[in-house]
């Protein structure tokens, strides 16, 4: 991989912890948990929450696997990063950038912050929604082989 693309890879990583921390810093001092301070009709919402598991609830009280394995992945986008296509570059590092995030929490609290609910979809943070942005985009590009 060029020089360009690791510093690329490296801002946009940072880029998600930083923006996700951040958010997670202001919901816990200013929102009580389980309490939401915005809402937009029946749509969406600011609500504080703990995240005992991963996305949309599952693996509830795993925190020591979900740890292991998020450190599993980024030793493997680490590893893996000089052959990475320059395209897929942006996927992958928003997925390392919101496996960094949520792992902070896990191993400084046992739990993840989210704060951010749509409609009926579980309540989320932006470091799973860049795992989920960064997933579906290294799928479609393994699906549709796009250099």
């Amino acid at each position: 991989m060029k020089h360009r693309s690791e510093i690329f890879f490296a801002v946009v990583t940072a880029s998600i912890v930083l923006i996700d921390q951040f958010f997670k810093n202001v919901v816990e001092k200013s929102i009580p948990l389980h309490q939401e301070i915005m809402r937009f009709g029946n749509v969406f919402s600011i609500t504080y929450s703990k995240n005992i598991g991963a996305s949309f609830g599952i693996l509830q009280g795993k925190t020591t696997f979900l740890i292991w394995f998020s450190v599993l992945v980024l030793i493997g986008i680490v590893w893996y990063l000089r052959k990475t296509p320059a395209k897929m570059v942006p996927f992958v590092a928003l997925i390392a950038g919101g496996a960094v995030s949520n792992l902070i929490d896990r191993v400084n609290m046992g739990y993840v912050v989210d704060y951010v609910n749509f409609w009926y979809i579980p309540t989320f943070n932006v470091a799973d929604l860049a795992i989920i942005i960064g997933t579906v985009g290294v799928g479609y590009w393994f699906y549709f082989k796009k250099t």
